[in-house]
């Protein structure tokens, strides 16, 4: 298999400090094995100047990536529009299906659910309630499995 170029959207810091992010830490440290890995997080300054970075970054470089894998609801919403059609796209959702977006209006969140699955390649869940709720057919439940060590 030739070597691939991945991008990780996340909106988390990934210090090794922290237990927070480190299922995302390990799956990258598995890919980095066999592909280039580059990882562009949201979190710094402020909300709106990480999302707005990730923007940036998208609207210039996502060409050069063969896949792009987003975690949580508003990397991968905001990175759904950039996503050349070359490039595989994955979405990773923590929360439960239209629970992933905050607005408080049910009918949104679950509207705005189904456009970012159905935007997808393929899309990565944690319950098996959102793999009914998901429009992608590339679906999958994968429970967070993490190594602590």
């Amino acid at each position: 298999m030739p070597k691939l170029n991945v991008l990780f959207v996340v909106n988390i810091p990934l210090s090794k400090q922290s237990i927070q992010g480190i299922f995302i830490r390990n799956q990258i440290s598995l890919i980095e094995k066999r592909h280039q890995v580059k990882v562009i997080t949201t979190s710094g300054k402020s909300k709106i100047h990480g999302y707005l970075s990730l923007i940036h970054y998208l609207v210039f470089h996502s060409r050069k990536y063969d896949v792009i894998h987003a975690h949580q609801s508003l990397p991968i919403l905001l990175a759904s529009f950039f996503v050349p059609k070359k490039t595989i796209f994955v979405g990773s959702f923590l929360s439960c299906s239209h629970h992933n977006f905050r607005f408080k209006s049910e009918r949104l969140n679950k509207f705005l659910y189904r456009f970012t699955t159905n935007r997808c390649d393929g899309v990565i869940v944690k319950n098996s309630n959102s793999v009914k709720t998901s429009s992608s057919p590339n679906t999958i439940l994968l429970p967070n499995s993490v190594n602590t060590e």
